[in-house]
């Protein structure tokens, strides 16, 4: 080889060398310089360590007689099933063996696992323990049990509506769960440290404690919800109804003892709800409004009695229709009372006699009661989706509107607003502050606790009294006679209102039957609205919502132990 051919190849090794020293010289200045961020957290990641550590979700819980209490939303332990496919020998096998317990086909499992991917998304999510054992003792190769902390409602239908549930990203929604989510949620913490080469612990550094969410407490007791609930879902099944909710309260404390309503669903499986089926996650018993009918007959009642204008022994000659502004208001059975007492025109459910009460109040006199009363105001219980109703502003009234609201047409109401102003009526005129949430409790204590808050007083206890006695004849001569519990002094009024058309009007085939009242009389301890929605089998709610009511009030009264309040009937 000639030197010129020598000097060639020299000549091409350097320039091969100089590129190659260039690559690295550049790979380096991006690494060292413009990657220098990553590449350092690159290396760190070698030896750092830093484990996210979740906080528990708080319980939501109901007291007990022992002072306990029962769990209706908490966590449990559950695991997934994880699959890495290329590290399964047999994937017929592992498919057999794998199917029946996590509820999928053995061609489900095949199909899902029949490739040589790394990583494929669980198989099964929320499996029980005793599942997961027995998956573990089959030792199959390339199936993973990964543990996870997932919401449970261990009384499954029980109070769902009042409770809500925990999606998939862990935010609650509807009801409490989503009312408190923050209070139930708690926080992060997280705990940092250095790893050796073989990605054992060696060090531990800053650590940050997670925190877990709150407990809530309820005012719910666990064993009337579920009686309510279950004499609801009769009642529906019975009377042929498309729907219904049951309110029960405390009079003297405003606790809410009971808020049952149907149809329901069951939280833990919330996504099994079809989607033109999610209002069923709504709680119809505080947002959903209807006009009441002749339960509003006795609030206005109390104001005329309240006011002097009446007395219970008042008596009057009414005919069976009375007319104001051209429209003709008609007794519901279209037939003449003739002379009554006030405490009749509440047994008769009387409409024109009603009209006449309506007329001593006068505008001002009955708008600015019902007020008083709560109508027409959403009631303050730091909750969401709690409506308020509607009452038309003083400034739209006229005789009609005045005639028609005293028997519970031209305004609407919420399930929730007429026990509050029952309640009211069977606490000696005072009105309470309704509450669900009882206190709020931590590892150290309690946080916050409710106390009982009067709101006011809107009728005297005199007139209380009286309206105790109307409405205790109203179940023992009246529509409310199925209502009564032997033994028990029972007062309340039947409610039977048709249902507004959206377009105006009101429909000729459908109507909502409801009766609220209070127990025992002596010293009222339950103040309970039930409304049943368009049942078929009845026309009148003196045949569906007072024999729910009575059927309610018999069990609690047992239940509870009280003691009878008259001579055995």
């Amino acid at each position: 080889m000639d030197f010129l051919e020598w000097q060639k190849r020299l000549s091409i090794l350097l320039s091969v060398g100089g590129l190659i020293l260039l690559s690295f010289t550049g790979r380096l200045y991006q690494k060292t310089v413009i990657e220098h961020g990553q590449t350092v957290e690159e290396a760190e990641s070698q030896y750092a360590y830093r484990k996210e550590v979740e906080g528990q979700r708080g319980e939501i819980v109901v007291a007990q007689d022992d002072k306990s209490y029962f769990p209706l939303a908490t966590n449990e332990r559950r695991y997934q099933v994880l699959v890495v496919p290329k590290n399964i020998k047999d994937r017929k096998q592992t498919a057999e063996k794998l199917a029946s317990l996590i509820g999928m086909t053995e061609q489900e499992v095949y199909d899902k696992i029949n490739n040589d991917k790394l990583y494929i998304p669980p198989l099964k999510k929320r499996l029980t323990r005793e599942v997961a054992d027995r998956i573990a003792q089959l030792r199959l190769r390339g199936v993973v049990l990964l543990p996870e902390l997932v919401r449970v409602y261990p009384e499954q239908t029980l109070a769902a509506q009042v409770l809500g549930f925990v999606n998939g990203e862990g935010k609650g929604n509807y009801g409490i769960e989503g009312a408190l989510d923050l209070t139930l949620r708690g926080a992060s913490g997280y705990q940092t440290g250095e790893k050796d080469s073989h990605g054992r612990l060696i060090n531990v550094g800053d650590e940050v404690k997670a925190q877990d969410g709150s407990t809530v407490v309820l005012s719910i007791d666990r064993e009337i919800q579920h009686y309510a609930e279950q004499a609801l879902a009769d009642a529906i099944k019975e009377y042929q109804a498309d729907s219904g909710s049951v309110v029960i309260m405390n009079p003297k404390t405003g606790g809410i003892v009971a808020l049952a309503n149907a149809p329901t669903y069951n939280p833990n499986e919330f996504n099994k709800v079809a989607s033109d089926q999610s209002a069923v996650y709504q709680n119809p018993s505080l947002s959903s409004v209807w006009e009441p009918g002749s339960i509003m007959k006795p609030i206005v009642m109390a104001l005329a009695v309240d006011k002097g204008l009446v007395e219970p022994e008042t008596q009057e000659t009414f005919a069976a229709s009375v007319k104001v502004l051209n429209h003709t208001i008609w007794t519901a059975e279209k037939k003449a009372f003739g002379l009554e007492t006030m405490t009749q025109v509440l047994e008769n459910s009387d409409n024109v006699g009603m009209v006449w009460i309506a007329n001593k109040l006068g505008n001002n006199g009955e708008y600015d009661g019902l007020k008083q009363f709560g109508i027409g105001t959403a009631p303050d219980m730091n909750l969401s989706n709690v409506v308020g109703g509607f009452m038309p502003g003083l400034k739209n009234w006229n005789d009609l509107t005045r005639a028609t609201i005293s028997f519970g047409q031209g305004v609407s109401t919420t399930p929730l607003q007429m026990a509050i102003a029952y309640s009211a009526l069977a606490n000696k005129g005072v009105m309470m502050q309704p509450y669900l949430v009882e206190k709020v409790i931590d590892e150290k204590g309690v946080l916050t606790e409710t106390q009982p808050k009067e709101l006011g007083r809107v009728v005297s206890e005199t007139t209380s009294e009286k309206l105790g006695r109307m409405l205790e004849a109203v179940v023992v001569n009246g529509h409310g006679k199925h209502a009564a519990v032997p033994g028990y002094r029972v007062g309340g009024k039947t409610g039977t209102a048709q249902v507004v058309k959206p377009e105006g009007g009101y429909y000729d085939d459908r109507h909502i039957g409801s009766f609220a009242g209070y127990f025992p009389l002596t010293d009222p301890q339950f103040v309970m609205v039930v409304k049943i929605d368009n049942p078929k089998a009845t026309k009148f709610a003196e045949s569906s919502a007072a024999p729910t009511f009575g059927r309610i009030a018999n069990w609690i009264l047992s239940y509870k132990q009280i003691l009878p309040d008259k001579p055995m009937q």
